[in-house]
């Protein structure tokens, strides 16, 4: 039996519909990206994120990336070892408050992996990205 025919069906409109009001409910960013940073969705707290354009933003081409330039080599970096199958902890500095968030693959039988990145206010240490222009 080949491993198409074992796997789940996809998921119904309603089910994805219901999974998109649950994301949106939540307090904190979730961005789901291709591997090269490409937005496939966000959350309502995740757009709102974005459209702020603080700490991360999308570029023209719809790829998210940190608004700070001297953040972005850092973030390819954490991008990289996300695709690698870590899981990477950031940490954005700033006022009134740091945000910490993680970057990490997305378990599935998809032929293109998926990263989800989660944006939170600091709480602990973790991964600093550089805050030099």
């Amino acid at each position: 039996m080949s491993r198409a025919a074992t796997s789940p069906p996809p998921p119904s409109p309603q089910t994805v519909a219901l999974l998109n009001r649950l994301a949106d409910a939540l307090p904190w960013p979730l961005l789901v990206l291709q591997p090269d940073g490409l937005l496939l969705h966000a959350n309502q707290a995740g757009r709102q994120l974005l459209a702020s354009a603080r700490p991360l933003r999308r570029d023209t081409l719809g790829h998210v990336t940190p608004a700070r330039a001297a953040q972005r080599a850092a973030f390819q970096g954490a991008l990289a070892r996300a695709r690698a199958g870590e899981t990477v902890p950031l940490r954005w500095p700033g006022r009134p408050r740091a945000l910490q968030g993680s970057l990490q693959p997305l378990p599935g039988e998809s032929a293109l992996p998926l990263l989800l990145l989660a944006v939170e206010a600091a709480q602990g240490s973790s991964f600093v990205l550089p805050t030099a222009m």
